[in-house]
């Protein structure tokens, strides 16, 4: 008997579904890994003409074509050929996803359960293993310098893109916690205090303002069970003020407020790249400059971050252009290169996105979908893949799932 007769296209897909998850955590290219085996297992179906001929794309599926396809046309027009093509390849993604999705999507809120222990303990191990690099490296320093947030991550990735994932395995703890049964809870409370240390720890300032947005939200549903409506409205506010007084006490939230308190000012003669509001908003200056001179089609696929680069260039901001200084927003770098049409399919993307979620009380996806937009506007999101990829990844997967999580 052949033991591999009773395994179908069904279970294969889980396991690719369930190894891409585990594998984000740990390098930021990995993230292509299971988007290569998801495309040769969609290829290699016997019925592949017939599953062709099934497909039918959604209209958010047409969009993230629209937008990757104008990449190219955008090609036309650059003086930057190099860089239009890296920023091409890390946008394969909404070309790809939306067809393999289309043509093969199993999950179900039973299958996506049984993934997410397997994420989360993959991303406690990714720290360990990442905490024990810092400890061989800057150990000598003392453990201030190992648990410093750049040095504890760069075993891995930047700690920004690094801390979206713990970012999303805490939202969907919130959801698990909620919702499954008692005897399925206790391996979630073991991993919310571990993830959620690891996100303090990481975290960038667009995860913060991400889970102050989600904590309202979590504060709000958390007191439904007051009918009146002013003393909810009452004891809402006193959690929230209690919860952001105590938080902004945790050094690594207090260190990323004073920064943000310091730096929110015009930027100085010469900005210091190692002060990352000081920084973006020194770039953001001249990325208007450059949208206000050509905004309709912008400069082509690839020009943002070189004509950024040369702004600062003639601004004799030397820090910025020793440390190679990127756009860091996606709205103003999807409009350098792409003008207005590029920048109406970025946003339409997220916001059909965002409503669709809404539209089918899908939590997980709505969330996951405004984490990303959020994104859009503090940092090139798109142009990274540890987290253009990700979010993608997690809106067309969450396409399947209908409405709110079950048990």
């Amino acid at each position: 008997m052949n033991v591999f007769a009773k395994i179908d296209r069904a279970s294969v897909w889980h396991v690719l579904i369930l190894l891409t998850f585990c594998a984000f955590p740990w390098h930021q290219r990995t993230s292509t890994w299971g988007i290569v085996l998801l495309l040769i297992h969609f290829v290699s179906d016997k019925d592949l003409l017939e599953k062709l001929k099934r497909i039918r794309i959604t209209p958010l599926g047409w969009t993230s074509i629209a937008f990757f396809l104008y990449h190219l046309v955008g090609m036309l027009w650059t003086d930057y050929t190099s860089d239009g093509w890296k920023s091409i390849e890390t946008k394969l993604c909404f070309l790809l996803l939306p067809f393999l999705f289309a043509g093969e999507n199993h999950i179900t809120h039973r299958s996506f359960r049984a993934i997410m222990p397997y994420f989360l303990i993959s991303g406690v191990l990714a720290f360990v293993y990442s905490f024990f690099f810092s400890l061989h490296k800057y150990g000598a320093q003392g453990m201030k310098e190992v648990l410093n947030r750049v040095n504890v991550s760069e075993g891995i990735m930047h700690p920004g893109y690094w801390s979206n994932y713990y970012a999303f395995a805490l939202v969907y703890m919130c959801y698990a916690l909620w919702i499954y049964p008692v005897r399925q809870k206790l391996f979630y409370y073991i991993m919310l205090p571990l993830h959620f240390a690891i996100f303090i720890e990481l975290c960038s300032k667009t995860t913060y303002i991400f889970f102050a947005f989600f904590g309202i939200y979590l504060a709000w549903r958390a007191m439904s069970f007051i009918r009146n409506v002013w003393l909810r409205l009452a004891s809402f506010m006193g959690a929230c003020l209690i919860s952001f007084f105590i938080l902004s006490f945790l050094p690594p939230v207090k260190i990323r407020i004073d920064e943000i308190r310091n730096e929110s000012k015009p930027p100085p003669a010469n900005p210091a790249f190692a002060h990352s509001t000081e920084s973006r908003l020194a770039a953001w200056g001249l990325e208007k400059k450059l949208i206000g001179i050509n905004p309709i089609i912008g400069y082509g696929t690839g020009s943002a971050n070189p004509l950024v680069l040369n702004e600062m260039k003639k601004k004799h901001y030397d820090d910025l252009v020793k440390y190679n200084m990127h756009t860091h927003n996606q709205v103003f770098h999807t409009w350098i290169d792409l003008g207005i049409p590029g920048l109406l399919l970025l946003l339409g993307f997220w916001i059909y996105a965002l409503q669709d979620f809404a539209r089918k009380q899908n939590g997980l996806g709505f969330w996951s979908a405004l984490m990303c937009f959020l994104y859009l506007f503090t940092d090139d999101a798109l142009e990274i893949q540890a987290v253009g990829v990700f979010f993608v990844f997690l809106v067309f997967l969450f396409q399947k799932l209908p409405g709110k999580l079950k048990t």
